[in-house]
């Protein structure tokens, strides 16, 4: 049985975030710009990125993101960019954005270009901060955060209660596997 993603498994129980009503043009466009800004982002953290090459239609995110690595001080763990994770009993996959330090505490960071919505998000970040548990850290995580990085150069930073979300997106795999076993995932 494959591994399902934290983002698929949501969607095929109806627990993500709900799109319906976004021409799936402008999603097309919007999917694009995320995973460039992501790109770009990971290769930032990472120490490779060429900052001449980030694309005009990202500047305005990616400076964003600059200035709240700049503001906030956040420093990702060595390894923990974008780092895909398997559970090993509960075989699922994910790719948080990043894990680090951030205010004192080890924060998961996920990335947002535009609003969101937050209970798809909560369940999402439940989903990583079992991963990241499972992954065997020594340093528990204090936070999860959300860093909307808007086109303007601006952010906003939204905490994310997590935790409590975790029962519930064990819940929403068990239903996964269960559609899946009647081929209807």
């Amino acid at each position: 049985m494959e591994h399902p993603s934290v983002t698929e498994l949501l969607a095929a129980c109806n627990l993500g975030p709900d799109y319906s009503r976004v021409p799936v043009a402008t999603m097309d466009h919007a999917k694009l710009r995320g995973q460039a800004l992501h790109l770009a982002i990971r290769y930032a953290l990472e120490g490779i990125l060429d900052e001449s090459s980030v694309h005009p239609q990202i500047q305005g995110g990616f400076a964003a993101f600059r200035r709240f690595e700049r503001e906030s001080g956040f420093k990702p763990l060595d390894g923990w960019v974008e780092r895909e994770l398997i559970h090993p009993a509960w075989k699922f996959r994910g790719h948080p954005d990043a894990v680090g330090h951030l205010n004192g505490g080890l924060a998961l960071v996920d990335w947002k270009t535009n609003s969101f919505d937050e209970r798809a998000t909560r369940l999402q970040l439940a989903g990583y901060s079992l991963l990241y548990q499972a992954a065997g850290s020594d340093e528990p995580l204090a936070q999860c955060v959300v860093v909307e990085l808007h086109l303007d150069g601006t952010y906003r930073v939204v905490a994310i209660e997590a935790k409590s979300q975790e029962q519930t997106f064990l819940a929403a795999l068990v239903v996964f596997r269960a559609l899946q076993e009647k081929g209807r995932s």
